[in-house]
This record gives C-alpha cells, sequence and structure tokens, in this order.
C-alpha cells in the first residue's frame, strides 16, 4: 500500500492518476480541499483507493492512515501560510511526524517532493523550512529520494496564481526586484511520470533530483510574454521588493485583506533563482520514461485563460 499525502494539489492529482494506471494500491490522505467540491470521493473508494480525511496535524488519524503501508509519498506545500499552519507546521513538523510513524510501523520507502532553491534563508522562510524538511529526511533510517522541481505548470500554473493581482494592473507591470531571476517552468506531467519512475527503482535511494523544463526564462521575459499573450501593456517598472511589500501590505488593508496578505507573504519567491544545475529529467532518460519534457509556451494561452 501507497500512502499518497497532499492528492488534492496540482501534482497529486497527477501522481494519483499515474499510481492508479499502473494498478498501484493506494491510500489518499487529504483535509478536503475546495478542489475536491466536483470530485467524487466515493468513486475513488469504488476505484480501490483508501480515503482518509483528516489534517495531517492531526497526529492520531495521521498515524492511523501511515500504519500498513510500504511506502510514503509527501506532496504536502504550501507558499502561503494559513491560520494555524505556518510554514514550520507545513514543512517541517509534517516530515518529523511522518518520520515517526514511518519508523514506528516498519514503512522503508519515502519520496518527498521539495523545491529548487532549497537553501538556509534568513529572509525566506518557505525556502528556509523546505531545506529544514531535506535535512531532517536525509538522516532518516529509511530508503529515501527527494525531489526538487523548479515551478510546476499544468491546466494551471501557480506560480502565475502569486502574482496575479499585479498581472492584471493596466498601465504596467511592477516588476519585482531587477527582474533577471531565472526559472525553469517544468510539466506536473513530467514530475509525476519521474517520481512514480522512482518508487521501485533502488539506484534513487538516497538521491536528490533537481527537476526543470527544458526553457529558462528570466523574470522580465516571463512577464512580458504573459502580458503579451493576454494583450496587455508590457512596460515594466522596477520595485524593490521591500517597497512592493509595504505598498501591498497598505493596499490589504482596504481590498481584499486575506487575497493580498497571501500575495504579500510570497512575494520572496518572485526574486529568486529556481533553475537546475543538473536536471534529472535530461540526463535521467530511463527515470523519466524516455519521454520529451514538455515547454510553459505550448499551454500558456489555456493557463491564462484561467486567471
Amino acid at each position: 500500500m501507497i500512502l499518497l499525502l497532499g492528492a488534492t494539489g496540482l501534482l497529486g492529482g497527477q501522481v494519483l492518476r499515474g499510481l492508479l494506471e499502473r494498478k498501484l494500491p493506494v491510500r489518499v490522505y487529504t483535509r478536503g480541499a475546495s478542489d475536491w467540491k466536483n470530485a467524487s470521493i466515493s468513486d475513488l473508494r469504488r476505484r480501490g483507493v483508501e480515503v482518509v480525511i483528516a489534517d495531517a496535524l492531526e497526529d492520531e488519524k495521521f498515524e492511523t492512515a501511515i500504519a500498513g503501508c510500504d511506502a510514503v509519498i509527501n506532496l504536502i506545500g504550501a507558499f502561503a501560510e494559513r491560520k494555524g499552519a505556518s510554514f514550520e507546521d507545513i514543512h517541517v513538523k509534517i516530515v518529523e511526524r511522518l518520520l515517526h510513524h514511518a519508523k514506528t510501523h516498519d514503512v522503508q520507502r519515502v519520496i518527498h517532493v521539495s523545491c529548487l532553491g532549497a537553501a538556509p534563508s534568513e529572509d525566506n522562510r518557505y525556502l528556509s523550512t523546505k531545506w529544514q524538511a531535506e535535512k531532517i529526511i536525509k538522516k532518516a533510517d529509511c530508503y529515501w529520494t527527494i525531489l526538487r522541481p523548479s515551478f510546476m505548470f499544468g491546466e494551471k500554473f501557480p506560480f502565475v496564481e502569486m502574482f496575479k493581482l499585479l498581472l492584471k494592473f493596466p498601465p504596467f507591470f511592477p516588476l519585482i526586484g531587477s527582474g533577471m531571476n531565472e526559472v525553469q517552468p517544468v510539466c506536473v506531467d513530467d514530475v509525476a511520470n519521474f517520481l512514480i519512475e522512482c518508487i521501485y527503482k533502488k539506484e534513487t535511494v538516497g538521491q536528490t533530483y533537481e527537476l526543470g523544463g527544458p526553457e529558462i526564462y528570466n523574470m522580465l521575459e516571463l512577464f512580458e510574454m504573459m502580458r503579451q499573450e493576454m494583450g496587455l501593456s508590457t512596460n515594466n517598472v522596477a520595485v524593490p521588493v521591500h517597497m512592493l511589500k509595504k505598498m501591498l501590505s497598505m493596499m490589504s488593508q482596504a481590498k481584499s485583506p486575506l487575497e493580498w496578505q497571501a500575495f504579500v507573504d510570497t512575494l520572496p519567491l518572485l526574486s529568486i533563482d529556481s533553475i537546475c544545475q543538473t536536471n534529472a529529467l535530461e540526463t535521467s532518460v530511463e527515470l523519466a520514461a524516455g519521454k520529451e519534457v514538455q515547454v510553459l509556451g505550448d499551454r500558456l494561452e489555456k493557463i491564462l485563460s484561467r486567471i
């Protein structure tokens, strides 16, 4: 039995689909995100998927879900904090609990999805907590594998969701920082396929894989490409992160406070690099299932039509 944590997210849906196509036994652990309003959990159960509905911070149910599993795939993560769940809770404490219960129930295989750019940081708690989780995984007494994808896209592009409030700003685009930081968007289908190939391959144990798409964009190029696709002005005005943060904090007081505050929380992610030093989707042909990785530009029109 494989326990899938984070099955309601962009990556989780693709991983779940791939596991079912391969007829692998799956147990899904979800807190019942809004994405599932139109999904039928009873249908999943009819297809042989066990479903546990609870928050991963609920320790007793978390342990029950892990019991009897041979492997755990952890996809839980968040770009922004929510009430009662800090980055430390979501990225670090859940991993600590996962490994504790995995050891108790003799679960040997753990696949953990982190992110490109995870590193110690005083200014970026998202990246620093992702890094802390990686350190904990690497010290664990289990057969672990860590995946570090760049920003993922599929039917949606959550990275765009982070700055959609600015993307539609009519007169000009307030460019965050210099705009020269680089990102390497990767298709969620390619990440899901790679992850599933890793599950039963011994050579992946104890390895950390960076995953990126075939094209690298600096932030200026990416913003201009998207605004041009939307028929908006591509005039850009560079704004230092700290100044933009102050401006948005003030705006959040007046309009859609929760939405604006979530955007303020993600600002540090928009001015960092997210590119591979060694892209496993290019170097590990067998793990990538021999497929050509997909390009953001091929899906951009459809993604932006949803914003």
